[in-house]
């Protein structure tokens, strides 16, 4: 079951505003709903838990005793001069904490007296107050009501509401306005990704990135709601959350090397694996992402963290069209968290061929067989093609005269064996990767096998996948 966890917010806005994320007082407007905040699920540590019943409130060490919240709103009805009101706020979700009671002020009232007749203890989730005007002092209906509150408990598991209600004397029962959502909980932690995928192209024999010998194959950019330090106790989800660097601690830092990222792909036709910069991979950052025996390594998150992770080539070497890349996120928490960071594991870019290609694990070229490749092309334009070979042990495959070439527009070509290839010794068969930069569904694929001495014949389909 689970079980629901209160946090005691007590200060939390010193905290933000010294970010110059919000303003010195964090209002919620109980007639608008505005100000609504979320705070970072990350930032609730254990240290000095209670447990009340089945419900566990977290205590918070606020960094500045003059943090407060607000509630506002407005009066709702006029109050004569000398007119008795009381006014009462009700929490959903939620529960004054702390040893500092709620006060009520209202605008433009100054001869008013306001008194507390209930609640607003810790654990209450209602406070009343006695508001008598001045004696010659009347409160309009449109006056703002300020409920400043030094400490709040908010369920984890769901929002935390409030909302407002006046009568008129001592007794009798309350208008209230609509309860309007105060305060979240949740994640603070965001992983951007940018996944890249390099075209690899058939004029290039599939050997470079479009004539580059370098590639950008995405990032991994975590962002932080604000905070300083370890005092991020109390860091709202804002909109504009800053950038991770060397200088955050807390739930992450860039001497916490327990949070890390670690990336994996295809390695087998890489020259170099390299954290970059920049995004066209013009630099090298020292941060290795290998081991000394080309194996991925865990790097070291804020060191890693935004950086491109760039692919490099020789050009000698056919790159796969499966070659694709991802990242593991490895979260380290505050010490004591009481909700630690969920690890993430993100997709990045993949190898794109601009092409179609089937594997064609028999090619056969002896006298006693006529064997040849059809190749459908349904394209209104010429498209090319090529074969590479996978001779057996002991033997040796040469392309042929028809190797390689272009196939004409809406064509049915016929490519004997032993026009695509030479094999030594000769009359063997071979093995052949086929090629052709032409959309998947417009190409078919099959080979004809004829016996000469009887006529049988064995004709295999080929399904050509996009690269």
């Amino acid at each position: 079951m689970f079980t629901r966890k209160i946090l005691e917010v007590a200060g939390m806005v010193a905290v933000i505003a010294a970010l110059g994320q919000l303003p010195a007082q964090a209002a919620v407007n109980l007639n608008t709903g505005n100000g609504s905040l979320t705070y970072a699920t990350e930032t609730l540590v254990t240290t000095g838990a209670v447990t009340v019943g089945s419900e566990t409130y977290y205590v918070l060490a606020a960094p500045s005793p003059s943090g407060r919240l607000s509630f506002v709103a407005q009066v709702g009805r006029a109050v004569a001069a000398g007119e008795l009101i009381q006014v009462r706020f009700n929490l959903g979700n939620m529960v004054f904490a702390g040893s500092t009671a709620p006060t009520l002020a209202i605008a433009g009232a100054s001869a008013a007296t306001v008194t507390p007749v209930a609640g607003g203890a810790g654990g209450d989730a209602q406070v009343r107050f006695s508001v008598t005007a001045g004696a010659s002092e009347p409160i309009a209906a449109t006056a703002m009501m300020t409920l400043t509150v030094r400490a709040l408990g908010v369920l984890v598991d769901r929002a935390g509401t409030a909302r407002v209600g006046t009568r008129v004397g001592a007794s009798g029962g309350f208008s209230f306005t609509d309860s309007v959502t105060a305060f979240r909980v949740a994640s603070g932690l965001r992983e951007k990704v940018n996944s890249i995928s390099p075209v690899v192209k058939f004029a290039d024999s599939f050997r470079t990135f479009a004539g580059k010998l370098v590639a950008n194959v995405g990032r991994v950019l975590v962002r932080l709601p604000p905070g300083t330090g370890k005092a991020r106790v109390f860091s709202a989800v804002s909109s504009s959350p800053i950038t991770l660097d060397g200088s955050d601690s807390g739930v992450l830092s860039a001497t916490a090397s327990e949070s890390t990222v670690t990336f994996s792909g295809e390695l087998g036709f890489t020259s170099d694996v390299f954290l970059s910069d920049a995004a066209d991979c013009g630099t090298k950052d020292e941060e290795g992402v290998l081991d000394g025996s080309d194996e991925w390594i865990s790097v070291n998150l804020v060191a890693a963290n935004g950086k491109h992770l760039c692919i490099a080539v020789d050009g000698t070497t056919s790159i796969p069209a499966t070659a694709a890349y991802q990242a593991a996120v490895s979260y380290g928490g505050i010490a004591n968290a009481a909700f630690p960071p969920g690890n993430a594991d993100v997709v990045l870019g993949k190898v794109v061929r601009e092409g179609v290609s089937v594997y064609l694990p028999y090619v056969n070229t002896h006298s006693s067989v006529n064997f040849r490749v059809v190749i459908v092309n349904r394209m209104d334009e010429p498209v090319p093609y090529k074969f590479e070979f996978n001779a057996p042990d002991g033997t040796s495959a040469v392309g042929g005269a028809k190797a390689e070439g272009m196939l004409p527009e809406s064509s049915l070509n016929v490519l004997k064996a032993r026009q695509v290839v030479t094999t030594v010794p000769g009359g063997v068969y071979t093995a052949a990767s086929l090629t052709v930069g032409a959309s998947p569904e417009m190409i078919d694929i099959m080979t004809i096998q004829t016996n000469k001495s009887d006529g049988s014949t064995d004709t295999v389909r080929y399904w050509p996948e996009e690269e």
